[in-house]
């Protein structure tokens, strides 16, 4: 079958409609398809060569909403297959096009792990059970993020972040009993992610 006519879509600059015999429309393809199978006007292809065609410009339809995505915020391989699903793309095209998001270098789960992890500890000091469970509720796993918290997170710098967030609590607690005040800072420094030994360590620095 030859292409007769190439014709730029009005409204998305980087989308093509082919055309062939007598001009009659046969389908669009991005511009990425069109350089990689050097699709040209009185260029022929056959009805197999045509499928291949189509087959890879779903892929990288699939690419181009993934590129939207990842312009606002990095994301999980988990995240953005479950965005692009809902974008009702087949469940193996999203992986062609994840995998050549990950050749690319526009994915890696570890670095999004890490930078999550940074921006948790530096911003909000929150303690390592919490950024765990942030991350398996984004799709992350385990087998990935214990290693990266483990490097990457300390004891010592848990421990100094939680006493950072009990002295600030403390000023804040109106409570005669000792009691009392343990148990709301243990809750509190609880719900920031931070383990029951990491606690038991401030608290030995700071009540007799």
């Amino acid at each position: 079958m030859q292409i007769t006519k190439i014709e730029v879509q009005k409204n998305l600059k980087n989308y093509f409609n082919l055309y062939t015999d007598e001009d009659i429309y046969l389908f669009s393809v991005t511009e990425e398809t069109l350089l990689h199978f050097g699709i040209s006007k009185n260029k022929e292809f056959s009805e197999n060569e045509l499928e291949l065609i189509q087959l890879y410009d779903q892929k990288m339809r699939c690419v181009y909403q993934a590129y939207r995505y990842l312009t606002r915020r990095p994301h999980l391989n988990a995240e953005l297959k479950r965005k692009l699903s809902a974008k009702k793309f087949s469940s193996s095209i999203i992986e062609k096009a994840l995998e050549y998001l990950n050749q690319k270098k526009y994915m890696d789960d570890q670095a999004f792990i890490k930078m999550f992890m940074q921006e948790q500890i530096n911003l909000k000091m929150s303690g390592p059970l919490i950024i765990k469970k942030k991350l398996l509720e984004k799709g992350a796993h385990s087998t990935v993020i214990d290693p990266i918290l483990s490097d990457g997170y300390p004891e010592v710098l848990q421990i100094e972040n939680a006493l950072k967030l009990f002295q600030n609590k403390i000023k804040s607690i109106h409570e005669d009993d000792e009691k009392k005040v343990k148990e709301k800072l243990f809750r509190f420094l609880q719900q920031k992610g931070y383990a029951w030994q990491v606690i038991e360590k401030v608290f030995s620095e700071n009540f007799n």
